[in-house]
């Protein structure tokens, strides 16, 4: 793979199907069209990060760091803003769930000038005739620990998060949704950016040597119940530390960026590359697709 220092996407995220990748790209975002191989600037001009998809894939949300935004997958109308401002914060949405007619969007909140430590919120989000609206944002976890990325399973009733509460480096925690006051630890040695299967009892994240690890996952009357992790991929993604470089998708399939073109040899599970991808954005003058 040719160095792309400059072109490598700064946060990456798919919808359900895995049809399209949006991703951004510097201060904007794209989305990419895998079996058309064509891409498509959706903002230009305002800082936009941390995409992700509503479960209908017609909605993108997104952060502007100081509140998060919305604007169709389309490009077709200009960003507008989901929350309400709010005074010296960052903001950076993790996951949609739930489909149009109650949705929940989870994003982490960090307090500039304060302790450093993110913490989790959710706000309740439904499909009007004039877009996306957002209810009054609700607190999950406030500690005096570093929290973040902030999960659904596919029913809603569990959430995932990394917590440095083990010592001062990440580890992934499963607790209820609502919040009970229990929780339980999934990784041991490190794990950050855990997702949710939407059609399996299973839960993905990244490890600390960057590989790609799975949990199976039962419940029962004491509540959640996992398994023990294993390497669903022993290739290692690459990108900046922190936005999250992977998507599950439904069978589970799992968009993910990695180094080079024979990592889909190595695996053993399917991984759809962005390798090709990268490539055609170290083209684009040629390919660019602006609003």
């Amino acid at each position: 793979m040719r160095p792309m220092t400059t072109d490598i996407p700064a946060a990456a995220s798919a919808p359900p199907d895995a049809t399209r990748i949006a991703f951004s790209l510097g201060d904007d975002l794209w989305v990419y069209d895998l079996a058309r191989k064509v891409r498509t600037q959706i903002t230009t001009g305002i800082q936009a990060r941390g995409p992700q998809w509503t479960p209908d894939g017609r909605f993108i949300v997104f952060s502007t760091f100081t509140n998060v935004a919305w604007i169709p997958s389309d490009g077709g109308s200009a960003p507008q803003p989901l929350l309400r401002p709010k005074a010296s914060v960052v903001r950076w949405p993790t996951m949609i769930h739930g489909d149009g007619a109650g949705m929940r969007l989870a994003f982490q909140e960090l307090e500039v000038g304060g302790t450093g430590e993110w913490d989790l919120w959710s706000v309740p989000v439904a499909i009007a005739s004039s877009g996306l609206r957002a209810s009054d944002p609700e607190p999950f976890l406030k500690t005096t620990y570093d929290e973040r990325q902030l999960t659904f399973s596919r029913d809603g009733r569990w959430v995932a998060y990394s917590s440095t509460e083990s010592g001062g480096h990440n580890e992934i925690y499963v607790r209820a949704f609502p919040d009970d006051g229990r929780r339980w630890k999934i990784s041991d040695g490190g794990g950050t950016l855990p997702q949710f299967s939407q059609d399996s009892a299973a839960l993905f994240f990244q490890a600390a040597d960057r590989t790609l690890m799975i949990v199976p996952y039962g419940i029962s009357s004491a509540g959640f119940v996992p398994g023990p992790p294993r390497l669903w991929s022993s290739q290692p993604m690459i990108g900046p530390t922190g936005p999250r470089l992977y998507s599950v998708a439904r069978g589970p399939r799992v968009v993910a960026l990695v180094a080079d073109a024979d990592s889909e040899r190595r695996s053993r599970h399917v991984v759809t590359l962005w390798t090709n991808f990268l490539d055609q954005l170290g083209r684009r003058p040629a390919t660019a697709s602006r609003r």
